[in-house]
């Protein structure tokens, strides 16, 4: 879990409205309480009314906007600790981020965006490695969810994820089919894609 921060946020008018739009449709009662939402972003110096950007700085986890073209629009302060540097580039893309098409990776043959764009819920989980300043990566669970309206974009949530766990290294099952396989021919063995 990140700690609540405020961090700089790359975001424009639209940006703003999806994530008013998801926040109001993900957490309606905890956007009803702009009483106690209010009040804080106005002492941390935010022009009023802004309980969305508020409420989406403080979500425990990291939080990326992006547009129909995989281009990040906006990110929270969670995403910034768990992606670094990543986030400082200009035009940076979903894929650059988290590897997509790129050899050895679970996403090695696919975009997330286009996986997203394919279905009406949000993507289970996967680990992908995101590699840092020093040489040394951080491990990072990933979901995506399109949003096909208002305005069609993609939400990323990001946990963090400790860099050794074997768990889902690999192309993970909702890609690829089940896996499972169970040997009794001497001893019982059970095998699946999934380490």
């Amino acid at each position: 879990m990140c700690e609540s921060g405020f961090g700089p946020l790359q975001e424009d008018d639209r940006t703003e409205r999806l994530i008013a739009y998801v926040l109001h449709a993900a957490m309606p009662s905890a956007i009803n309480h702009v009483q106690a939402v209010a009040p804080r972003a106005a002492d941390l110096g935010y022009r009023q009314p802004v309980p969305y950007r508020t409420v989406f700085e403080f979500l425990p986890s990291g939080i990326l906007v992006t547009d129909s073209h995989g281009r990040v629009t906006g990110a929270n302060s969670c995403a910034h600790r768990l992606l670094g540097d990543s986030l400082g580039r200009d035009r940076l893309r979903c894929c650059d981020l988290l590897g997509c098409r790129r050899a050895g990776t679970p996403l090695a043959d696919h975009c997330i965006m286009e996986l997203a764009q394919g279905g009406s819920e949000a993507l289970p989980e996967i680990r992908v490695e995101v590699p840092g300043r020093d040489g040394s990566g951080s491990s990072v669970w990933v979901t995506a969810k399109f949003i096909p309206e208002p305005e069609s974009a993609m939400i990323l949530q990001l946990r963090p994820g400790v860099v050794g766990d074997r768990r889902r290294r690999t192309e993970p099952h909702w890609m690829m089919g089940r896996q499972l396989r169970i040997y009794t021919l001497g001893r019982t063995r059970l095998e699946s894609g999934e380490g």
